[in-house]
């Protein structure tokens, strides 16, 4: 009797572990295996029909080698001794960022936009939002430099949503000293965000799974995911840095700003909460006008020149 106790509570106990490592491979799926947009929805949703209706010429495209995949970008010569790097948000492109390029346009900047790895024309079987992206930010600027002859004093970094988070990660990591810093809609550390997002897109018991998730995303990458924390990153960054979120923002709650605002250490520093009503990463397209006023005054206080 007591044997065919034992064997049903190991049964059972197997049935769970194959049911959570079933349902945690499919979170681990989702996580960091998830599917991409395509330049061409990007030029749908943002109204973006060409480049030359921000004002840029033709750039230059070019493909960056780095170990097993292949960045796909652009480069935008400039007139003067400046330079911006931009980085696109989770699943989009780098046609997205054209749209920010209207706030550097009177600075004759050369100009850098890619598709992050897993994303847009770029290979890669996943993305990891930001613990590999960061070190290939980090070689993206050292070709940058390079190519148009500039020094990381002279190169500004602009990022978005995952793009902002980077952005931070890579500043902080390096501990690299770049013109200035541009984070629109971070989030302060990935465990936290998916969390939040989790509890809007399932079932609350649905987090139970997270853990699971995690630790098969890692096995299945080599990421260190539970490394992926802007917020940690931010006391290690010596970059005048300006953040924009928005205060109507339910997809990464500003909160997540505020956060990594508190870890940084200088005092060139700035937290934007942008209160018309944008939703995430929007607060550019609904006032333009009150965003480029915010990037002036914060050049002007600090005496950033391009």
């Amino acid at each position: 009797m007591k044997s065919t106790k034992t064997k049903i509570i190991l049964g059972s106990l197997s049935i769970l572990i194959l049911i959570y490592g079933g349902i945690s491979w499919y979170f681990s799926n989702q996580l960091v295996f998830f599917t991409v947009r395509t330049h061409e929805d990007d030029i749908r949703d943002y109204k973006i029909h060409s480049i030359e209706q921000v004002g840029l010429e033709k750039p230059e495209d070019f493909i960056l080698e780095l170990d097993d995949i292949k960045i796909s970008g652009w480069y935008f010569p400039g007139k003067r001794s400046c330079g911006v790097v931009f980085h696109h948000g989770y699943k989009g492109t780098r046609i997205r960022m054209i749209t920010y390029t209207q706030l550097f346009k009177d600075f004759q900047c050369h100009l850098v936009m890619y598709d992050a790895r897993h994303h847009g024309k770029s290979t890669g079987n996943f993305g990891t939002f930001g613990y590999y992206e960061k070190f290939d930010l980090l070689k993206m600027i050292d070709w940058f430099k390079n190519k148009a002859n500039l020094q990381d004093e002279q190169i500004a970094l602009f990022g978005e949503s995952m793009g902002a988070a980077t952005v931070i990660q890579a500043a902080g990591y390096s501990k690299r000293k770049f013109k200035m810093i541009l984070a629109e809609s971070p989030y302060a550390d990935l465990y936290t965000i998916v969390k939040e997002r989790s509890m809007v897109l399932y079932p609350k018991p649905a987090v139970i799974f997270l853990k699971g998730a995690f630790l098969l995303s890692e096995l299945r990458t080599g990421a260190d995911l539970d490394d992926v924390s802007p917020q940690k990153y931010a006391k290690d960054i010596r970059t005048p840095i300006l953040i924009y979120h928005s205060k109507t923002d339910d997809y990464t709650p500003y909160h997540h700003s505020e956060d990594i605002y508190k870890s940084l250490q200088l005092n060139e520093k700035e937290l934007i909460l942008t209160d018309w009503g944008s939703k995430h990463a929007y607060s550019i397209d609904d006032n333009y006008e009150k965003y480029q006023e915010y990037f002036k005054n914060f050049i002007k206080k600090y005496q950033i020149n391009f």
